[in-house]
């Protein structure tokens, strides 16, 4: 998987939280309210890592009965977009990238634009005219610069301000900028507005929503004070065979555990390292906002639809109205694995002989209509729309040598297929994607069909990065393979040439 290494500060600033910042004068700025305090650009790396996705899990037996001493009962300061029913997770990387079911697996080549949180929520009581502060960080998470070039407020004018952004500011891969945004109470009313950040890439803009309510007005509760417990704190999902025809089933639950009212204002589609939870785990609950009387247990199931192969982690912030645990996090966890070879219609494996760097990259081409399976195209919808059981996924996307790289199909739709290698790059011996390595690499081709190998195609010789090879075509249903063998220079993205 294709991702990039969080610097030891820069993580423990992502799950510590942000720190709240001194307050200042309310400014002004119309459509652009902003405070003139600066944005901090800071660095990172970008690691190749393992197949599958970071896991921001805690301790799973732990359950959350007192808000800890960061003021957050799991140290989550994420925010998704809020639905009673899982919802969708919040458009927070761009450009997609076509990565299929896997939020954050696969590679993003290109320039993309991570944020983290997801939308923030201010609390304040009645009217107090101190400034509150949150950090937005925004990341360049893909392999190419990108530009920021406006950030504003949507509506101004209601107490929300953000930071002034640098004229044009080139933010490059794998660097991140800390936005200030604040919220300076006006009435004792409820806000609500968007922080719009337009950026140089087709998915501008990106779009975190801002909420800021009245905490205070009522009478302090007494003893036991307002207490919540979410058990567990972890749901561990385990492996799930992709198209199995119940999804995975989980649940968790509420308790108010205080002598007051607890109100769930919402269930979050938390991130994890700046990628929101995947479309995979949905969930459920009593409407929202409920209400849960003291000593009362509300139950939340969550399910799981295994998507591409590997790790996939996520997590649901529970928004509650206890103060020092306004958020309990519920982490997820959960290994998709394709189907049975046997019960597979169409397995490709690609292997080449060097490995320690070396990037050979597999595509699985439908011609009509052109749509390329590849790792910046994982798992493209073919055939029926919605139906995973006859799309090609790429489960396994191999960035150092020497493979193997596997496209899965359960039930492939008819038509006419091509199969073809590309060398994308060498960075074991000084190259790069697009050309640069002297370095050459022999592949090999193996087709399965119902089970059964069908056609083994090479070792063919690969003399550097950007050398293609054209390996054969399917037609199916008949499964007749016919063999190409030829050789050409071609970009990664050439599939429909």
């Amino acid at each position: 998987m294709r991702n990039w290494l969080l610097v030891p500060v820069f993580a423990a600033l992502l799950w510590q939280g942000c720190a709240e910042t001194s307050s200042g004068d309310d400014l002004e700025g119309g459509a652009n309210e902003q405070r003139d305090t600066g944005g901090r650009p800071s660095g990172g790396g970008r690691d190749s890592g393992d197949e599958g996705e970071q896991d921001g899990a805690e301790d799973p037996d732990r359950d959350t009965t007192e808000p800890d001493e960061s003021g957050d009962a799991n140290g989550s300061q994420d925010a998704g977009t809020p639905s009673n029913d899982g919802g969708s997770p919040s458009d927070t990387v761009s450009p997609d990238a076509s990565a299929g079911d896997d939020a954050g697996t696969g590679p993003i080549r290109e320039a993309a634009l991570g944020a983290d949180p997801l939308s923030i929520f201010f609390s304040f009581v009645s009217t107090d005219p101190t400034r509150l502060t949150e950090l937005v960080t925004l990341r360049n998470i893909g392999g190419a610069p990108l530009t920021l070039t406006r950030i504003s407020i949507d509506p101004p004018g209601i107490g929300f301000q953000t930071d002034i952004l640098p004229a044009d500011f080139v933010l490059d891969a794998g660097l991140s900028y800390e936005l200030g945004v604040g919220y300076q109470p006006r009435d004792a009313t409820e806000a609500e507005a968007s922080l719009i950040i337009e950026h140089s890439l087709p998915s501008s803009p990106l779009i975190i929503p801002l909420t800021a309510a009245e905490k205070g007005g009522e009478p302090a509760p007494t003893d036991p004070p307002g207490c919540v417990r979410v058990s567990p704190t972890s749901l561990n999902f385990g492996t799930v065979v992709r198209g199995s025809p119940i999804p995975e089933s989980r649940t968790f639950t509420i308790s108010n555990c205080g002598s007051s009212d607890l109100r769930i204002s919402r269930l979050d589609r938390g991130s994890v390292l700046f990628f929101p939870t995947p479309a995979n785990f949905q969930w459920t609950s009593a409407p929202l906002p409920m209400v849960i009387a003291p000593g009362a247990v509300q139950t939340v199931t969550v399910t799981y639809e295994a998507g591409r192969a590997g790790l996939q982690t996520g997590a649901i912030d529970v928004r509650t109205n206890v103060t020092g645990s306004e958020t309990v996090r519920v982490n997820l966890r959960a290994t998709s694995e394709p189907p049975p070879l046997s019960e597979l219609d169409l397995k490709l494996v690609l292997n080449w002989d060097v490995d320690g760097g070396s990037d050979v990259d597999f595509h699985f081409v439908r011609n009509s209509p052109c749509n390329d399976c590849y790792y910046a195209n994982m798992t493209p919808d073919w055939g029926v729309a919605g139906d995973i059981t006859d799309d090609p996924f790429l489960d396994i996307d191999d960035l150092q040598g020497p493979g193997p790289e596997n496209i899965n199909v359960d039930e492939l739709s008819d038509g006419t297929y091509r199969i073809w290698v590309h060398y994308y790059s060498d960075t074991g011996s000084g190259g790069s994607g697009g050309g640069g390595s002297s370095t050459a690499a022999n592949a090999t081709v193996d087709v399965y069909i119902g089970g059964t190998l069908a056609a083994s195609y090479g070792p063919q010789r690969l003399n550097g990065t950007s050398d293609s090879w054209d390996v054969a075509t399917l037609d199916w249903p008949s499964g007749t393979l016919t063999p190409l063998n030829r050789m050409f220079r071609a970009s990664a993205t050439d599939g429909c040439r």
